[in-house]
């Protein structure tokens, strides 16, 4: 993308894959691993907001048809930014809504031992304490990273409701450790249910270390802004869950146990607790339903992780799709971050987002217009103020990408670094950059012009060598 932007070339940038994402039963997928590339294509600014791209898996043999799909996607992508070519058509990716998720009935009792990895997390202690309640009675806590007294307080709880636990304290991304702590389940209440709660490696190793066995549940958690790409936190989370998703679907399509469930952010320390009552939706909560939680910027409220995880009991039971989100969203602040350098496709089909879309489409700027606006402007104005407008926009668009009111002032002499960019916020600040002024400005440029004033100098002065794409 980089050298595209020095280029000053405005194109789209497709990554490929082959067999890597499942759409469905009979849609086997041959290699999950490929699922990194596609975490790294839904990280905000590494596409230029104008230029479009995304990602396309292709089926594992091409044929004539495939390849006359793929020409028309390449060609007219409609504004989807991921797809899976098929000789059948073409599969996009959809956020939509599912009832919550109720208890299959004639389930029998759950027999067999549940292990539960990152069990001293908060979401691994809440995870087994809901699998308890629902009537398991065998667990196997993983809790790698030390957390001992955390692992002892929940061994406490469990027990008091009943169940038998044994801690272990291996890393399941070590698959030594990881083979010797399956190895040592009772033969009495065999392993029935993994549910992992941290990153691929050891998932990979679950996956591929119970493949012999008669699992009835395999669920890992995601951060549910990293698998929508809204707002992945870090590269790593943005890969890791993308992995998590591809191979949940293979495993999906094979006939196998799988879910995905992606949570919205939590209430640090909530009290644990059963939740007779749960929402009905878990694609998103409606505005309103967690008046106490605090609220983030992205637009995702916390909630408590008791009322988040109610559903996971019915989930192992009888899931209503591979991939499942949960999460209290105020939709319109979250479309709004959401979509600041997309098209938005993965919420076309909800309720919430149809409004802002449209929107989006008929308000949208026309970037050539908007670059000879600015270039008019700054032609007209004496050098200090050519020098101060810049720095004005140079503001704004560093407000914006980390989320801030637009009032907010800050020091335009303190470094980037110091403002609180990371590299994320330094992809999207040179994007809604070269946006405005149509300049090639990869990201190397906010290191080499590390202040809002030296970079608001570094514009004025390619503008004015006249260098515009």
């Amino acid at each position: 993308m980089e050298a595209l932007a020095v280029l000053g070339a405005d194109l789209p940038l497709w990554s490929l894959t082959r067999a890597a994402m499942s759409t469905g039963p009979g849609d086997l997928s041959l290699d999950p691993a490929q699922g990194h590339l596609w975490g790294l294509s839904r990280i905000p600014g590494l596409r230029g907001p104008d230029s479009g791209g995304g990602t396309i898996d292709l089926p594992a043999v091409l044929d004539t048809v495939t390849v006359a799909q793929l020409t028309r996607v390449l060609a007219t992508p409609d504004g989807e930014d991921e797809f899976a070519v098929r000789p059948s058509g073409r599969h996009v990716r959809r956020l939509v809504r599912v009832p919550w998720p109720a208890a299959p009935q004639d389930v029998p009792p759950a027999e067999g031992t549940v292990l539960v990895t990152g069990a001293s997390g908060a979401v691994g202690r809440h995870t087994a304490l809901a699998l308890a309640r629902a009537g398991y009675g065998h667990f196997l806590l993983m809790t790698a990273g030390g957390g001992t007294s955390a692992s002892g307080a929940l061994r406490a709880e469990l027990e008091a409701l009943g169940a038998a636990v044994r801690l272990d304290t291996g890393d399941p991304s070590d698959r030594t450790a990881l083979a010797t702590a399956l190895a040592g389940v009772d033969a009495e209440a065999p392993l029935s249910v993994v549910v992992h709660t941290g990153g691929g490696a050891a998932l990979r190793n679950l996956h591929e270390l119970t493949l012999d066995l008669p699992l009835t549940g395999f669920a890992a958690f995601a951060d549910f802004a990293a698998l929508t790409g809204s707002d992945p936190g870090s590269w790593h989370a943005a890969v890791d869950v993308a992995y998590a998703e591809t191979l949940v679907r293979h495993r999906h399509a094979r006939g196998l146990p799988a879910t995905l469930l992606a949570c919205g952010p939590l209430i640090p320390d909530a009290p644990a607790h059963a939740h007779a009552e749960t929402k009905t939706e878990a694609a998103g909560e409606e505005e309103g339903e967690a008046e106490t939680a605090a609220e983030v910027p992205s637009g995702m409220r916390e909630f408590d992780p008791g009322r988040a995880l109610a559903c996971l009991p019915n989930v192992l039971a009888g899931s209503p799709g591979p991939v499942l989100g949960v999460a209290d969203v105020d939709w319109a602040p979250y479309l709004a971050h959401a979509t600041r350098l997309s098209t938005g496709a993965l919420y076309r089909d909800l309720p919430e987002a149809r409004g802002h879309l449209a929107e989006q489409r008929e308000s949208g700027p026309d970037a050539t217009a908007t670059q000879a606006e600015l270039r008019a402007e700054l032609r007209e104005l004496p050098e200090r103020e050519q020098g101060e407008r810049l720095a004005e926009l140079v503001r704004s668009r560093v407000v914006q990408v980390l989320g801030h009111d637009d009032s907010e002032q800050f020091d335009a002499s303190r470094s980037f670094l110091e403002i609180g960019l990371s590299s994320f916020t330094a992809l999207e600040l040179c994007n809604g950059l070269h946006r405005a002024t149509g300049l090639p400005l990869p990201v190397a440029v906010v290191y080499d012009h590390p202040t809002p004033v030296a970079l608001a100098g570094y514009l004025r002065r390619q503008l004015a060598a006249g260098t515009a794409a």
